[in-house]
């Protein structure tokens, strides 16, 4: 079954970028896809995951927003986790994109958590499990 899927994953995403028209008509705004690779320090990966899944992925979806996808880095020995956001609009506008999201999940988490105290000691503890962080942007032809 696993093979199955792999196979029909495969064949997806091949056909996709042989034609990624096919995936996007050319009157829709273009969509850009915002990749964080993460390395979690030695033992953190749960925890890292938890603070994730339980505070951050619900602020997404409390402020109204998609939640980007989780994903784990099984074929890497150098990133452990990549979050991947679908950002709409394109190159011109990601900035503006990325911080309206980032101020709209601030406000959605602190109004979870309670407090912004609660939410910068969140972020804090998972910049103590993030050994390495880097980003990258990817858009279909």
């Amino acid at each position: 079954m696993r093979q199955a899927l792999t196979r029909t994953s495969l064949a997806a995403v091949l056909a996709v970028a042989a034609n990624p028209a096919a995936a996007q008509g050319e009157d829709e705004p273009q969509i850009t896809w915002r990749i964080n690779m993460i390395d979690v320090a030695d033992g953190g990966l749960d925890r890292w995951q938890e603070i994730i899944v339980n505070h951050l992925l619900p602020a997404y979806e409390t402020a109204g927003l998609e939640p980007p996808q989780l994903h784990r880095g099984v074929d890497s020995e150098e990133w452990d986790m990549m979050i991947i956001h679908e950002e709409h609009g394109g190159m011109e506008s990601l900035d503006e994109a990325i911080a309206a999201d980032i101020a709209t999940v601030s406000a959605a988490m602190v109004e979870r958590e309670g407090s912004q105290e609660a939410v910068d000691a969140l972020f804090a503890e998972l910049q103590t499990l993030e050994v390495k962080y880097e980003t990258t942007v990817t858009q279909p032809r």
